[in-house]
């Protein structure tokens, strides 16, 4: 009874030692993306000295986002298996989940744009 006791003791403890170890690396990972923001947002300003400012930051994260998505596209596209990647799905825009794997959404923005494009030129046509 004793050494059952021992090992589901033993169990607990390297179940909470993993989940520390998990926190304490999310937290180093959060440390240096705030420090690469921080860094680019620096490069962003004019001199070089001053204060980033908010605007300055929200723009060096963007770019940092957009850096790791090029990463991630890139090992797609050397990879040996079957992948695919939808680009511009809702759930990235913000919509229901539950429409994040719609296929033809790509489709319908594109045909939202053409449909633009063309009243904008008809509009235009119409004015001169």
């Amino acid at each position: 009874m004793e050494a059952k006791s021992n090992e589901a003791d033993a169990a607990f403890k390297t179940v909470v030692r993993e989940a520390e170890a998990r926190k304490q690396q999310a937290v180093f990972e959060a440390q240096a993306i705030a420090e690469q923001v921080e860094s680019v947002a620096r490069a962003l300003t004019p001199s070089g000295s001053e204060e980033p400012t908010p605007e300055q930051r929200a723009a060096a994260l963007q770019t940092l986002v957009e850096l790791k998505r090029l990463e991630q596209l890139k090992a797609i596209a050397q990879s040996k298996s079957n992948s695919t990647y939808f680009f511009g799905d809702r759930a990235a825009l913000g919509a229901q989940a539950a429409d994040a794997f719609n296929v033809d959404y790509a489709q319908q923005v594109k045909a939202g744009i053409e449909k633009k494009d063309v009243n904008h030129l008809a509009a235009g046509a119409t004015s001169t």
